[in-house]
């Protein structure tokens, strides 16, 4: 395949594997370091320099909005206006929500007991996944109240990661024959992405762009993939192998085209990724950022 006069650059942060990994966001000063609590947990730098340690639990919106479903919660998207969507313990069965301000929405199901919401876009689209009566879950798209069921790959069993703001619904559905593939739906049109040869994949993230990342097995193990202009490709076919490096999954991608995920490092342990798109030829001033650095192509 052409190449477009792009490369990846991928920081691979020393650290301590991914419990004890240092993020700090563009823009933010080499001053701007992440601190811990005595407790061990996660504060954030901000791009200002600034640190926060706020949070706000999903139990005291539940208290404030007289919603005492139950005790336990997880918020697992947020979009760029704040909106979150997750999934909460309604007493015996988990159901798909959002929360926009103060206002906390259960969305439903399509039929069966529970569901989980597991992205959200710009217009407040929401996918996920619900139980199917007598069957297994499905993915759904819910849009302004309407949950729609997005069906499976002839399997029984689909799950929808997120979406973007042109409404492309990425996840995983079982194809016929019980394996699992990577999706892309739009307009209501599952695509099968492929496996790249292996067993298995599955979507987790998709930009604006149309660009899908997540990760295919073979053998048992996993590997980092990108999917854009109709093709799958192996992430760690575009680094050398003499980074030591194996990329086993990508969770994210901006509309920069900025990867994340996680992998095992040269020195055999787990540790987060970052991959950034840069305009060839490379900057000499960029081998002054720690870490190690590697160029990668990114094919068409």
């Amino acid at each position: 395949m052409e190449t477009d006069g792009h490369s990846l650059t991928i920081f691979l942060k020393a650290g301590h594997g991914r419990g004890q990994s240092e993020f700090r966001p563009k823009g933010a000063s080499t001053s701007c370091r992440p601190h811990y609590g005595s407790g061990g947990g996660r504060k954030f730098c901000a791009g200002g320099g600034s640190i926060s340690s706020d949070l706000t639990p999903l139990s005291s919106v539940l208290a404030e909005g007289a919603l005492a479903f139950g005790q336990t919660s997880a918020a697992l998207a947020i979009n760029n206006n704040g909106q979150v969507v997750g999934e909460l313990d309604a007493g015996s069965v988990w159901t798909a929500f959002v929360q926009s301000g103060q206002s906390f929405t259960l969305l439903g199901t399509l039929g069966g007991a529970s569901s989980s919401a597991r992205g959200i876009n710009s217009e407040g689209n929401v996918v996920g996944y619900s139980l199917i009566p007598g069957s297994g879950y499905h993915a759904f798209l819910n849009s302004s109240g309407h949950m729609t069921d997005l069906g499976t790959l002839g399997g029984i069993w689909s799950q929808a990661n997120a979406i973007n703001d042109n409404n492309q619904i990425i996840g995983w559905a079982y194809a016929t024959g019980g394996t699992k593939h990577a999706f892309l739906d739009q307009d209501g049109i599952m695509t099968d992405l492929g496996t790249l040869g292996g067993v298995s994949s599955e979507a987790n993230a998709i930009n604006n762009e149309g660009q899908v990342v997540g990760d295919f097995e073979v053998k048992y193990q996993d590997y980092a993939f990108l999917f854009e202009d109709g093709a799958m490709v192996d992430l760690n076919s575009l680094i050398s192998a003499s980074s030591g490096w194996d990329l086993a999954v990508a969770t994210d991608i901006n509309d920069q085209g900025d990867i994340v995920g996680y992998g095992e490092n040269s020195a055999g342990n787990t540790d987060g990724f970052l991959l950034i798109p840069v305009p060839e030829p490379v900057s000499t001033a960029l081998l002054g950022i720690g870490g190690l650095i590697l160029f990668l192509r990114r094919r068409h």
